[in-house]
């Protein structure tokens, strides 16, 4: 790890792969951690067209696509430090809450009753106040939904 106390995400999907010797199904393969730090680009097994997952910060995952993968001539790029190169980038859509339409999303309920549409997307006040009591400490009106942190699309 790069900073001292960080947390290996990799460890539950290479433990849930190891399980039941999952690593013998098509598309897996026996995982292993390495430093991002101390890993090239060479060093990687990588399958073209094969979505490969990038996940820090805990709640931080970005979707990589190699599309094409070829050898250096002399019409590119000589320089090592201009690769690799981002080909597409998807723009980010961040949902604005559907009660106040002032404040971005953060959380979104599906078969939600006090709302109209399903997904609805709530900022967190209005998120609050439709779904606590105001006590000390507050209190959850209703269960019979479900809800999730909203980051974006």
């Amino acid at each position: 790890m790069r900073v001292a106390g960080s947390i290996d995400y990799s460890k539950n999907v290479i433990d849930w792969v190891n399980e039941k010797e999952r690593y013998n199904q098509a598309n897996l393969a026996r995982f292993v951690a390495k430093s991002m730090a101390d890993t090239k680009f060479m060093d990687l097994t990588i399958r073209l067209g094969v979505p490969y997952s990038y996940v820090h910060q805990g709640n931080c995952e970005h979707a990589v696509v190699f599309t094409d993968i070829r050898l250096i001539d002399s019409h590119d790029h000589q320089n090592r430090n201009d690769y690799p190169q981002l080909s597409f980038q998807a723009k980010i859509r961040r949902r604005k809450c559907r009660i106040c339409d002032l404040y971005p999303a953060k959380w979104v309920t599906y078969g939600d009753r006090v709302s109209t549409e399903n997904p609805s997307f709530w900022c967190e006040h209005c998120y609050n106040q439709a779904h606590y009591l105001s006590t000390n400490p507050p209190k959850l009106l209703y269960t019979d939904y479900e809800v999730f942190p909203y980051y974006h699309e």
